[in-house]
C-alpha cells in the first residue's frame, strides 16, 4: 500500500535539518554583550594645550590716545553785553579785530538807568530843602511857635526821599556801575561798552537801533592764555608717559606727566584729569585734539588681558621659566581691550596667555608672592 503522508514528512524532515544547521548551538541562548568602548577622560585634564606668549616693550600707545579740550582760565574769553535793556547805537568793531583793554566794543542806550540818573539827581535836591525846613521847624518848636506833629511828617517825606535814592543807587549797582556813572551816564543814556583785557574779536552779534536783553552778547573777544588740557579717561594714565597734545591742526605740545589734578564725573562715571604744558604757550580756549603718549619707560611691557589673575585686590600673572612656572605680581597701568601694559614683569618673559587654562602643581617652589 502506498504512504500518501511520506513526501510531506521527508520535506518536514529536510526543513528542520537546514534550521537547525543556520541556528547553531546557540541558538535560543542570549547574545553576549558588545566589548566595551575607550572610558572617559579623569577629570582635571586640560581640554586646551597652555600657550605662552613673551611680555614684550610696549609699543601700543594707542591704549593712551584719548579726546582732549584746552580749557583756560576765565580771563582768557570775555563776553560785551548790556547790563539792563538798551537799545543798540553803535558797534564799531567786527568780528577779526584786535582790541585792547579799555576800548570801545558798542555804544548803547540805557533807559532804565536813565530814569534811575534822574531820580538820583532830584533826590538829592529835594533832600536838600526838607533838610533846611525840618531845621527850621526844629527851631521853631523850640520857641513854641511850631507843632511836633508838622516836625514829624517832614521828618517821614525825608526818610521817603533816603528810602528812594537808596533804591535807584541799588539799581546802579546791581548794573555794575557806580555813582560816580551815574554823573557820567549821558543825558540821553548813551553808554560806552568797552572791552576788558587785549583780545581778538571773536564774534558780534546785533543789529544798530535793536534793543538787546540783559545778557544777551553782543561780542565776544578771546585773549590766548596758556590753559590746560581736559581729558576724559576710563582709568589714569601711567605717570612715567611722555604726553603730548596734538591739536586738529597738528600742533603737538609736551605735557607734564602728573595732572594737576583729577576728578570723577557723576554723569557717567569718567575720570576727569587736567595737564599743564612743560613750557606754557598761548592756547585757545575750546580748542580740541588728542592726548597721546608718546613713549613709556623701556620696563613697561604689554601682555595679552586674559594673562592677569586677580586675587587679593592684586594682580598675578603665570610665567615659565626653564620647566616650572611661578606666579608674578605685576602693577596694571592700562587695560583695553585685548591688550594690558604692566610693570613688575621683565621683558621677554614668558606668561601664559589664557591663565585660567595654566594650573601651578601643589608643591610648586617657585611662586613669587610678592613678599
Amino acid at each position: 500500500m502506498i504512504d500518501k503522508k511520506r513526501p510531506w514528512r521527508l520535506f518536514r524532515a529536510a526543513v528542520l535539518t537546514v534550521l537547525a544547521a543556520w541556528a547553531g548551538p546557540g541558538c535560543g541562548k542570549a547574545a553576549d554583550p558588545a566589548p566595551a568602548g575607550p572610558t572617559a577622560a579623569p577629570m582635571g585634564v586640560a581640554s586646551a594645550a597652555v600657550r605662552w606668549v613673551p611680555a614684550r616693550p610696549a609699543s601700543d600707545l594707542s591704549l593712551f590716545d584719548v579726546p582732549a579740550i584746552v580749557r583756560s582760565s576765565p580771563q582768557a574769553a570775555a563776553v560785551i553785553t548790556p547790563p539792563v535793556r538798551a537799545r543798540l547805537l553803535d558797534m564799531p568793531v567786527q568780528a577779526g579785530d584786535h582790541v585792547t583793554a579799555g576800548q570801545v566794543i558798542a555804544l548803547v542806550q540805557l533807559p532804565e538807568l536813565v530814569q534811575a540818573a534822574a531820580t538820583l539827581r532830584s533826590c538829592a535836591e529835594r533832600q536838600s530843602a526838607y533838610k533846611r525846613w525840618l531845621a527850621e521847624l526844629r527851631t521853631q518848636r523850640s520857641l513854641g511857635m511850631a507843632r511836633s506833629s508838622d516836625v514829624f511828617d517832614v521828618e517821614s517825606k525825608l526818610a521817603d526821599l533816603v528810602a528812594v535814592q537808596v533804591a535807584a543807587e541799588a539799581q546802579f549797582r546791581a548794573a555794575g556801575l557806580s555813582l560816580a556813572d551815574a554823573h557820567r551816564l549821558g543825558r540821553d543814556g548813551s553808554w560806552p561798552l568797552r572791552s576788558p583785557s587785549d583780545g581778538v574779536v571773536h564774534s558780534v552779534d546785533g543789529a544798530i537801533g535793536a534793543v538787546i536783553e540783559p545778557g544777551t552778547a553782543l561780542a565776544r573777544i578771546v585773549t590766548p592764555q596758556a590753559g590746560r588740557v581736559e581729558v576724559r579717561l576710563v582709568q589714569a594714565l601711567p605717570d612715567h608717559g611722555q604726553l603730548q597734545f596734538v591739536a586738529a591742526d597738528g600742533t603737538a605740545v609736551d605735557l607734564q606727566a602728573t595732572p594737576t589734578a583729577t576728578a570723577v564725573d557723576p554723569s557717567d562715571g569718567a575720570l576727569l584729569a587736567w595737564y599743564e604744558a612743560k613750557q606754557p604757550q598761548p592756547l585757545p580756549t575750546g580748542l580740541r585734539g588728542r592726548l597721546r603718549v608718546a613713549g613709556l619707560p623701556g620696563h613697561v611691557v604689554q601682555i595679552p588681558t586674559r594673562a592677569l589673575l586677580r586675587r587679593d585686590a592684586k594682580a598675578w600673572v603665570i610665567a615659565q621659566n626653564g620647566e616650572k612656572q611661578r606666579e608674578l605680581a605685576v602693577t596694571v597701568l592700562a587695560i583695553v581691550g585685548p591688550l594690558a601694559l604692566v610693570e613688575g614683569l621683565p621683558p621677554g618673559t614668558r606668561v601664559a596667555a589664557e591663565a585660567d587654562h595654566a594650573t601651578l602643581p601643589a608643591d610648586s617652589s617657585g611662586t613669587d608672592k610678592g613678599e
